[in-house]
């Protein structure tokens, strides 16, 4: 029954959704999925796919033919990066875009880490035989402790590419090269550090709440160390470095060092000489 007490009317479907054919057509013409034209529109797959039917546009990925997919949220950011760069074409389309990003002025140092940048090995750090007085705390010192403390650092972060890069993920296989290398390009420029045990979800919320974009955090990283090691050289109570101070036995000799002994022909064999008559003979 109807609204107006009518007998016997049949309730229609759900109303068309309004899509932009001009946005639609640029979209397709693109080499977008139908996944991400509807993200783009706004509305479901499946409006894309019977509009595209009506307009008499073909799919642009083939039947069974598939992509990187979408990142996994609780996985590791900087997993689920090294899993998309295992494809060739998404390899080289952010190198090439590292590579321009650099020679038209950007950072050396981003475009480096935009390619992907393993954790460094964990260090260790065994103890020295005494402790020196902090007040006799010279400049070197300190030089030491900031680059002990920069491995430690280096273990539990990686450099990574911004996450413009799933997005090129889902569209390469299809996509035109204007899109490819735009969207090559802004991942090159969001390249920032994150940390090992750091998820994608987390790494999203996390931008979401500082309200600042990907490409602040790679300068907000750098300037942070930058602050901590001007702070500790300033702290230093000798602000001199240490003198190098040469023994007094290695002063007064002046007999030639020798790596090894003297031969039965007057020749000297040596370490190196030994390793290389045993590459030699294939061991």
């Amino acid at each position: 029954m109807g609204p107006n007490g009518e007998k016997n009317v049949q309730k229609r479907g759900r109303p068309r959704a309004n899509v932009d054919l001009k946005l639609f057509k640029t979209l397709c013409e693109q080499g977008l999925t139908d996944e991400a034209v509807a993200e783009n529109l706004g509305t479901s797959r499946w409006t894309v796919i019977r509009l595209r039917r009506e307009q008499g546009i073909g799919p642009n990925r083939k039947r069974g033919e598939r992509g990187p997919g979408k990142p996994r949220e609780d996985s590791a950011y900087h997993l689920e990066v090294r899993r998309v760069l295992q494809h060739p074409e998404i390899a080289r389309a952010v190198c090439d875009a590292a590579r321009e990003f650099r020679k038209e002025g950007g950072d050396p140092v981003k475009s480096f880490v935009a390619t992907g940048m393993f954790p460094a090995p964990v260090p260790v750090f065994p103890p020295g035989p005494h402790t020196p007085k902090a007040d006799r705390t010279n400049l070197t010192v300190v030089k030491r402790i900031l680059s002990a403390e920069k491995k430690v650092e280096q273990a539990a972060a990686v450099g990574v590419p911004g996450p413009s890069i799933f997005e090129l993920a889902r569209v390469f296989k299809t996509a035109s090269r204007e899109v490819i290398k735009g969207l090559a390009l802004q991942a090159v420029k969001e390249a920032f550090f994150v940390g090992v045990h750091q998820t994608v979800a987390a790494v999203r919320k996390m931008v979401e709440q500082a309200r600042f974009k990907f490409e602040e955090l790679f300068s907000k990283t750098i300037g942070r160390w930058r602050h901590t090691e001007e702070e500790a050289l300033a702290w230093a109570p000798v602000q001199k470095e240490k003198k190098v101070v040469l023994s007094r036995s290695a002063k007064e000799l002046r007999s030639r060092i020798r790596t090894g002994k003297r031969g039965k022909d007057d020749g000297t064999l040596n370490i190196e000489l030994r390793l290389a008559f045993a590459a030699a003979k294939g061991y």
